[in-house]
């Protein structure tokens, strides 16, 4: 759905727009929300500055592959982080071996909710799986948000 077929590129088929390290404003009613999808850490800094130069009181949303991006993020702004690519852990270890195979961000984001100050991040388990088929008390996710 999202990449050409054995490719990283994106799809052309569908008529989806893909943030990939773009910086965006939607109206809503008298004001506007600031989404900002983020791919790669190179052009997080970049990014964030975009949006602070906007209008730095504006509720952003972070559409984030990584979850590391939390840690990047002011946490007096007011955002909600919307990240995936640990697949929930798809298996449950403990933290020091998801260090010792690699993946930091499985040990140090375990859970799916996070929040510190103004900013708040969600981890979807997502559908699919990561290196090995399975998942072991990690069935999965899609994630459906109401804003009012």
């Amino acid at each position: 759905f999202c990449h050409k077929p054995n490719s990283g590129e994106p799809a052309e088929r569908h008529d989806v727009r893909f943030l990939r390290d773009e910086v965006v404003k939607i109206p809503v009613k008298d004001s506007y929300l600031t989404v900002c999808g983020l791919y790669s850490a190179a052009s997080m800094k970049v990014l964030y500055n975009q949006y602070k130069s906007l209008k730095p009181d504006t509720p952003l949303i972070i559409l984030a592959h990584s979850p590391l991006f939390y840690n990047r993020v002011d946490d007096q702004t007011q955002s909600l982080i919307l990240a995936g690519d640990t697949h929930g852990g798809q298996v449950p270890l403990p933290a020091f071996l998801w260090k010792l195979l690699g993946y930091e961000k499985n040990a140090e984001f375990p859970g799916s909710y996070y929040e510190q100050n103004q900013k708040q991040m969600y981890i979807s388990r997502g559908t699919g799986t990561s290196h090995l088929p399975l998942r072991i008390l990690k069935p999965p996710q899609i994630s459906v948000f109401h804003f009012q």
